[in-house]
């Protein structure tokens, strides 16, 4: 009987919990909605702090994207026709921007953070420096390969192609393949 009863309080514990989970993912979810008009699909995306973000009409994304745009300066502004793959975190905390254009294509894993560490003194704790903010502007119809990272002050233009596993930390100028660690420019994309 004790392992009836059990088996019994097991079940019941488990579906509660899912019930919780499904509640607050909606909320969440509902959450997002009514500030961003994106609904994430199966909960798959956390966004800190919607208030900040703005985006574009037929916006799709894969599973586990992250937003932060928790400080009152933090903005994320994404175009119309933007997809993200699965896994991308796009953080413009601590007064950053990140605008991203029309038409981009984001692949799997990309980090996109428009703030650093200060590192000016070696003498007190870097996590006590504070945060210096910036900007990353991604152009119209860019395509960024997996896992590819993107740091702050950078300008990628238009109709621009970064390879996966790369990392920009300098201005990419329009119409070009770049790849690399530091991404560099490697040939221009024709305009035909």
């Amino acid at each position: 009987m004790k392992n009836k009863q059990w088996h019994l309080m097991n079940v019941i514990r488990y579906f509660v919990h899912a019930a919780l989970r499904i509640i607050r993912r909606n909320y969440r979810n509902y959450k997002c909605y009514v500030s961003t008009g994106v609904l994430p699909r199966g909960g798959g995306a956390v966004f800190f702090d919607s208030k900040n973000i703005t985006i574009g009409n037929n916006f799709s994304m894969g599973v586990d994207c992250k937003f932060y745009a928790q400080d009152k300066d933090a903005k994320i502004l994404i175009g119309d026709n933007v997809a993200l793959n699965d896994n991308v975190t796009i953080n413009s905390d601590l007064g950053g921007s990140i605008e991203i254009g029309s038409n981009t294509i984001i692949g799997p894993g990309v980090v996109m953070r428009a703030s650093n560490h200060n590192l000016d003194n070696t003498l007190k704790p870097f996590r006590e420096q504070g945060h210096k903010s910036g900007i990353i502007k991604v152009g119209d119809n860019v395509l960024l390969g997996a896992n590819v990272i993107v740091l702050p002050n950078v300008v990628i233009g238009e109709n621009v192609v970064i390879g996966a596993g790369s990392v920009v930390t300098k201005d990419i100028p329009d119409n070009y393949l770049a790849f690399g660690m530091p991404a560099t420019v490697h040939r221009r994309i024709p305009n035909e």
